[in-house]
């Protein structure tokens, strides 16, 4: 990765009992002490429970393959819910140089399509002159057929705030 070699311990589980599926897996890189990375998820008939964890030290390769200063990284997902209303949460420190997170709801209609409505903050990043921190809003809805529906797209930084609605055809 990068130019540099990787060696990966990784573990695996899967079980099935009734109408629920649960998965685990954990991989671990053997040549940098502490890289780890996670994901757990459960799959039954209340939806979807889905998590995910990234952790890296110091010395760790991810900041200097982003062009980052070093330090440690940490990047966490969880997607839970059933597929009318998932909730999703996901924060981010990826050495000295960037960090954020992402919150809101994700759905997958009976009918089909996606409905979002999201909000992320970006508190550092490697961009010189971007004022921080930053706040993005999206409520949109993504029918089968037909154009992508911004209910709200929003962005907010430093008191000032910047917001569009409408319909983009995507076809």
């Amino acid at each position: 990765v990068g130019g540099l070699p990787l060696e990966l311990s990784v573990r695996g589980m899967a079980r099935w009992a009734g109408d629920r599926l649960a998965v685990a897996v954990a991989a671990a890189e053997t040549s940098v002490a502490g890289v780890r990375a996670e994901a757990e998820g459960q799959l039954g008939p209340d939806g979807l429970r889905l998590g995910l964890v990234l952790t890296e030290p110091a010395a760790g390769r991810i900041p200097s393959l982003l062009g980052l200063p070093p330090g440690e990284t940490r990047i966490a997902a969880m997607l839970d819910g059933p597929p009318a209303g998932m909730a999703l949460s996901a924060e981010a420190r990826v050495g000295t140089g960037a960090e954020g997170r992402l919150s809101g709801r994700i759905a997958l209609p009976a009918e089909g399509g996606l409905r979002a409505s999201l909000d992320a903050v970006v508190a550092a990043a490697p961009l010189p002159g971007l004022p921080l921190p930053l706040a993005a809003a999206l409520v949109a809805d993504l029918p089968p057929q037909g154009p992508l529906r911004l209910s709200r797209a929003s962005r907010a930084v430093q008191g000032a705030e910047a917001e569009a609605a409408g319909e983009i055809d995507l076809a």
